[in-house]
C-alpha cells in the first residue's frame, strides 16, 4: 500500500498530550459540533487525548494514537463541515 504509505511521511504533528496551544480550541470547537464534549480551553490533556483517539477510532483508524497530525486536523474539519 504505498499510497498510505505516503500518507504517513506527510503526516506532521500538529498537537500532542501536554500541549498548551490557543489554535487547540479551535479544533476543539470543530469536535464539539460532531459532537465530542471537550472542554473549551487551550490545553491537551489526557481527557482530550482520549477524546482524539475515540474521533480516530472512528473516523480515522489508520492512526489511533490520540496526536493531531495535520492529515487528522483535515479529516476533523470535512466531518465537522459536513455535520
Amino acid at each position: 500500500y504505498p499510497d498510505l504509505e505516503n500518507k504517513k511521511k506527510n503526516s506532521v504533528v500538529m498537537y500532542k498530550l501536554g500541549d498548551q496551544n490557543p489554535a487547540l480550541l479551535e479544533t476543539k470547537k470543530l469536535l464539539n459540533n460532531i459532537g465530542y464534549n471537550c472542554q473549551l480551553n487551550n490545553r491537551f490533556d489526557l481527557k482530550f487525548k482520549s477524546i482524539v483517539e475515540a474521533f480516530q477510532r472512528r473516523f480515522f483508524p489508520q492512526e489511533i494514537n490520540g496526536i493531531i497530525t495535520n492529515n487528522l486536523y483535515v479529516r476533523i474539519k470535512q466531518i465537522s463541515n459536513n455535520s
